[in-house]
């Protein structure tokens, strides 16, 4: 885990897990040819399956707009108070909370690829990231985005 104060208040944390070309190679050969995960990217390079975590805090949460990869598309928002999933299916949730009466918001993103084969598993870790973040800094209102965003069908329909 990273932190860092900027400003004097607000917080940046950073949380990142990068599987090994070796280990991802396995997974993939372990579960890329599954009927249920559909066409799974396979991971050419080191570092290309991961997983981050990103804490906004104050002011930098009010506006954090999670990735899309369609240029022409608008960026979804991650609003304070809510949680979600980007609205494209993209493999990118967020939860919020309140710290001193302040919002902070809550990523975790999951490369393409390993996504489908994980993102079910990830629900249990995002939910323990954010709980400690949130435990650390006497956070309140903390909003978790429903189970069913972390599952297949849910990110089929997203996308379509």
């Amino acid at each position: 885990m990273f932190e860092s104060r900027r400003k004097g208040e607000t917080w940046d944390e950073r949380c990142a897990l990068v599987l090994s070309r070796e280990r991802a190679s396995g997974l993939y050969r372990l579960h890329a040819d599954e009927e249920k995960y559909g066409y799974v990217v396979r991971p050419v390079n080191p570092g290309q399956w991961f997983v981050s975590f990103h804490t906004y805090s104050g002011e930098l949460a009010k506006n954090v707009q999670l990735r899309d990869p369609d240029p022409d598309e608008a960026p979804a928002v991650a609003a304070p108070g809510e949680a979600g999933r980007d609205n494209q299916g993209e493999a990118v949730w967020w939860a919020s909370s309140v710290c001193d009466g302040k919002p902070r918001i809550h990523t975790m993103t999951i490369a393409v690829g390993y996504d489908k084969l994980t993102a079910l598993a990830y629900e249990k870790v995002f939910r323990a990231y954010v709980t400690d973040a949130a435990e650390r800094h006497n956070c309140a209102d903390i909003e978790f985005p429903a189970y069913e965003t972390f599952t297949a069908s849910y990110a089929e329909r997203a996308a379509s």
